[in-house]
């Protein structure tokens, strides 16, 4: 029996879909934090934007990093 494989389509979908929920939940973020900034709680709300910040960049450059090995595998 063959292994199903996944498609290179199937794994940019997953990818552009995981990348589109980031972005989302960034901006997300960045309008609860001017919210909060408005509302007088800003200095705890630049705490926790700076954290979630720091995560996200870690996720992208993480993801950036998958889809370049995913695509020099996919061309040897």
């Amino acid at each position: 029996m063959r292994e199903p494989k996944v498609g290179y389509d199937t794994v940019l979908l997953l990818l552009g879909q995981l990348i589109k929920f980031l972005f989302i939940g960034i901006f997300v973020c960045t309008v609860l934090v001017v919210l909060a900034g408005i509302f007088g709680a800003g200095e705890e709300a630049l705490l926790i934007y700076q954290l979630i910040w720091g995560f996200f960049w870690r996720i992208c450059i993480a993801l950036i990093a998958f889809i370049s090995v995913f695509v020099l595998y996919e061309s040897l």
